[in-house]
């Protein structure tokens, strides 16, 4: 996992960063620059959170808290 890496927003008009259910309900959390200031973030495979032990309602609070005001959403 390389949620430490940075980017440069300064490169792109609109950030989306898409973290995958999968990866397990921490992942939020964790922070980073992806995590905590990208434009949009994208929580995917939401569907499969019962067969990998994966709260959704713990993803969404971590990711509401990590991100402040800006927008995520599950699909």
């Amino acid at each position: 996992d390389n949620l430490a890496a940075t980017f440069s927003p300064d490169l792109a008009d609109l950030t989306l960063y898409v973290i995958s259910v999968c990866q397990g309900e921490e992942i939020p959390r964790k922070g980073g620059p992806a995590i905590t200031r990208s434009d949009f973030l994208i929580i995917n495979k939401s569907d499969l959170a019962p067969y990998v032990n994966v709260n959704l309602d713990v993803m969404e609070s971590d990711a509401g808290r990590m991100r402040g005001k800006r927008p995520f959403g599950f699909t």
